[in-house]
């Protein structure tokens, strides 16, 4: 299965441009800044795998409705590229008391303080605190336990790597490296470019051997473009390092009962 990799950095760029004009349009004077983060900015961006990250500092998160709208629009788009908009939005006063508002979680948080590229309007980022390690490592566990804490099916799911495999390489990947990252995240206080989590990992002394050959691959598909959900190696490697990797993720998190049961459910789902 092969994804479009016909997409390149500029047409990454040009959609982020193009949103945030549509957005100034909207709430004109409201928005002091937007930066691009992820990928964008801090490099490694995959035309058939990143997101397209951008991040606006407004003078009120009362705004946010217009960047929830856009969002829903940009995900029925017929534009690939445009489905592929994530929006981040913040206060600028939030931001520099170092508690955010809005949408802005650690990682992303993190990134905008070392990474963000200004697009926008004014430099705000002079002196800003970076989150700490501790909330780096809390914020990545309310990211996990929202985004698959009530997914009933989804422990199920890490069981079937053929199935996860057809969906193709972007929700591919992400599946197999997000648990990388954000245990580079969790026990480094590190975030950036996927092959540094992936590097980080394979030389890690306690990773899974398995987990670490299958990261290896999901890097491969993410940088070809291409992914076949009948290779048998491909297959294997996925059944073999898919759970052990999100168990590692998951008892790594600090405690907390619900982490404890979602680990359960990993590693056998009911």
């Amino acid at each position: 299965m092969s994804d479009s990799r016909d997409f390149s950095y500029d047409d990454g760029i040009a959609v982020a441009r193009a949103c945030i004009a549509e957005i100034v349009r909207s709430l004109g004077g409201e928005v002091q800044s937007a930066y691009l983060l992820g990928s964008l900015a801090h490099g490694g961006f995959a035309p058939a795998a990143s997101n397209i990250d951008v991040c606006f500092v407004v003078r009120d998160v009362a705004t946010g409705p217009a960047f929830t709208a856009l969002m829903q629009q940009a995900r029925a788009s017929p534009d690939p590229l445009r489905r592929r908009l994530s929006l981040f939005w913040v206060s600028e006063q939030a931001l520099r008391n170092g508690r955010p508002d809005g949408r802005l979680p650690a990682i992303d948080h993190a990134d905008l303080v070392a990474h963000g590229s200004l697009a926008y309007g004014r430099e705000v980022r002079a002196d800003l605190r970076s989150p700490t390690h501790a909330e780096l490592v809390n914020g990545t566990a309310r990211f996990v336990l929202d985004k698959w804490g009530d997914d009933g099916s989804w422990p199920g799911s890490l069981h079937r790597p053929q199935e996860l495999l057809r969906q193709g390489v972007r929700d591919a990947t992400k599946i197999v490296l997000f648990p990388v990252r954000f245990l580079w995240t969790v026990l480094e206080g590190a975030f950036g470019p996927v092959d540094e989590a992936v590097a980080w990992y394979s030389a890690w002394p306690d990773r899974v051997e398995d987990g670490g050959r299958l990261a290896q691959r999901a890097l491969r598909w993410r940088h070809t473009g291409y992914l076949d959900d009948g290779d048998e190696a491909d297959v294997a490697a996925a059944r073999g390092g898919l759970v052990p990797l999100w168990l590692q993720l998951l008892t790594a998190l600090p405690p907390d009962p619900r982490l404890t049961a979602l680990a359960a459910a990993v590693q056998h789902p009911g």
